[in-house]
């Protein structure tokens, strides 16, 4: 059986993490359904729990997302599910 571990990650800027988070945190439960891991937010930080692996992929997929809002190339402030859903794709297959 697989231990369940968790990743605390930490960003600058809370405006720009709940533009990534979404509105009612649907972005992270979209990706929690994705990677069958648990996001918990609490002001700067995301703490991610599940396998190994899909705990990476999540961490990669908001790393890159909170990057991508922060360089301005996230639109008018919101972030799409396609938007969502490619990242995870890119994060599944490297």
């Amino acid at each position: 059986m697989t231990q369940s571990k968790t990743l605390q990650l930490q960003f600058e800027d809370n405006h720009i993490l709940s533009l990534a988070c979404g509105q009612h945190n649907e972005n992270l439960a979209r990706i929690e359904q994705a990677l069958d891991v648990s996001l918990d937010s609490f002001g700067n930080q995301i703490t991610i729990a599940g396998p190994a692996e899909a705990m990476q992929q999540a961490g990669d997929v908001l790393k890159n997302l909170y990057k991508q809002l922060a360089s301005g190339d996230g639109g008018e402030g919101t972030v799409s599910r396609q938007l969502i859903d490619d990242m995870l794709r890119m994060a599944e297959h490297g």
